[in-house]
């Protein structure tokens, strides 16, 4: 299902009206609304992927469970779901830490942009053989191949 504009626009304006219900001491800008979900994440300096809990996700941001420590700036690249099998991956910047129990990390994070989503069969290396290299046409002694393959006639001597 897809949502209409108007449609996200009912939702954008409740979350915005819960907004502001909030208290005054609250820091956060977004409501947050809870989801539980596990994420693949991939350390965008050193290229390591493992998988996390999504806690919480928001318009600016995500909160995530994950036993790998992570430090504030870092940057991270999050595929959320979106599409059977397609990924939504968008790149953020590590806001919090907070050490939830040994080894278990809360980590807040700012989306910062979307990254290129990659197949996942081209992530992959390929185990199919290269397709066979056709056989040569026959040649013609009065013909010369088109583009397509189809002989044309060659043009008479003038």
């Amino acid at each position: 299902m897809k949502l209409t504009p108007s449609q996200f626009g009912y939702i954008y304006s409740a979350l915005q009206a819960a907004e502001r219900e909030e208290t005054a001491g609250e820091r956060r800008r977004h409501s947050r609304i809870e989801v539980e979900d596990t994420v693949a994440v991939t350390d965008a300096a050193t290229g390591r992927a493992y998988k996390a809990i999504m806690r919480d996700i928001c318009f600016t941001g995500i909160s995530i469970l994950q036993s790998v420590p992570a430090a504030v700036r870092d940057q991270l690249i999050v595929d959320l779901r979106h599409r059977k099998a397609k990924p939504y991956r968008v790149r953020c910047v590590v806001a919090n830490v907070r050490e939830m129990a040994e080894g278990v990390f809360c980590i807040g994070c700012a989306f910062a942009g979307a990254e290129p989503t990659t197949p996942t069969s081209a992530a992959e290396p390929s185990t199919a053989a290269a397709p066979a290299a056709s056989p040569p046409a026959p040649a013609a002694p009065a013909a010369s191949p088109t583009p397509s393959g189809a002989p044309v006639a060659a043009a008479p001597a003038k």
